[in-house]
């Protein structure tokens, strides 16, 4: 998939340089810490949690039928930056999903790592991406279940919506991840 980012990719990079040097953090490389600098209020992370009148099973079972198809791609992007010179950037970026569930606990999660262009990813990310987005599923009796939703900032709207309508059952469509 091809995207033009110029309109919001030279803002989120920026924010992340200045993080870097500013000595900030880096982003979360865990699933782990995504979730408590979420929690936290961490900078660039946010946090909602909502509760669905839907049992736990039927929960994890629409996270492990869409999560995959629809959050595992590779986007092929470009975007102009700059004045006089202006730079033109090219990025490819591999997008990974993960569904693990128990009988009382479920996570999905959104990692993501650049794996091609001229842009350089700071920091040292693990393996498969930085953690840009963290569900957390528990039941709460038979027909409900409480959801926790950690995204970062340039998570779009529309993904994490997505991932609001698997829980609820209301949707279950793929997001667009360009975004």
């Amino acid at each position: 998939m091809k995207v033009d980012y110029s309109k919001n990719i030279g803002v989120v990079s920026l924010l992340l340089l200045v993080m870097s040097l500013a000595g900030c953090g880096t982003p979360p490389k865990t699933a782990g810490e995504f979730r408590n600098m979420a929690k936290d209020g961490g900078m660039f992370l946010s946090s909602e949690t909502f509760v669905v009148k839907r049992p736990y099973q039927q929960v994890v079972d629409s996270y492990k039928q869409r999560a995959l198809p629809c959050l595992n791609q590779t986007i092929d992007s470009s975007w102009w930056e700059g004045g006089v010179p202006r730079i033109k950037h090219t990025e490819i970026r591999a997008w990974k999903a993960k569904v693990n569930a128990t009988n009382k606990h479920m996570e999905c999660s959104l990692q993501s790592r650049v794996t091609g262009g001229n842009t350089v990813e700071l920091g040292d990310p693990p393996k498969d991406g930085f953690y840009y987005m963290v569900i957390d599923a528990y039941p709460v009796d038979q027909n409900t279940t409480r959801v926790v939703l950690g995204k970062a900032i340039n998570v779009s709207d529309n993904v994490a919506q997505a991932a609001k309508n698997w829980a609820t059952g209301e949707s279950m469509g793929c997001p667009d991840m360009t975004q």
